[in-house]
């Protein structure tokens, strides 16, 4: 698994550490590499030491653009954690990438994460993130790869949202009352 934020509380980033140990105490074979950086850091990195898992999660420091995208292309699947979100720009980009998503109820993913892209956690519980990531990992080959990057190209292209915006704009300022 991956996950990508700035280190931020309302990001979370201690559940889904929590929802790792569950999966290695139930036996399973799992990794997580957390991206970002933020106040959180050293508390973070501090609780999986205390955890004993730093041989399963791995720390990458604040990442560029083409860094995010390598690290999801070495990723399975991504995760989530936010207590809200108003959209999720980098569930996008995985599923962009052809990876299934798992994420808590936080809000903007409702939109646009369904069962063919992966799972929302509808409890903000280390237990219920844990199924929701086993459940990707049980079903992971259900995912294709090739339908999520579709899905995103035919929702989420420059053309689409910049019409949409325009056509919002348009029916805002054509319901305008103008006063003299």
């Amino acid at each position: 698994f991956f996950t990508n934020s700035f280190l931020l509380p309302r990001k979370n980033i201690r559940l889904i550490i929590d929802a790792i140990k569950i999966l290695l105490d139930k036996g399973l074979n799992v990794h997580l590499t957390i991206g970002g950086d933020g106040p959180m850091n050293e508390t973070l990195r501090e609780y999986v030491k205390f955890l004993g898992l730093e041989s399963k999660i791995h720390f990458t420091g604040k990442l560029w653009r083409d860094e995010v995208k390598t690290e999801i292309d070495n990723s399975h699947a991504f995760v989530l954690a936010s207590q809200y979100e108003t959209f999720g720009v980098v569930l996008i980009e995985s599923l962009a990438c052809g990876r299934p998503v798992v994420c808590t109820d936080s809000g903007g993913p409702r939109d646009f994460v369904h069962k063919e892209q992966g799972v929302i956690v509808k409890e903000h519980e280390p237990e219920a993130m844990a199924k929701g990531m086993e459940h990707v990992i049980q079903n992971y080959n259900s995912y294709n790869q090739k339908e999520l990057i579709t899905y995103c190209r035919e929702n989420f292209n420059e053309h689409k949202i910049a019409s949409e915006m325009m056509e919002m704009y348009h029916n805002v300022l054509s319901k305008r009352v103008i006063y003299s």
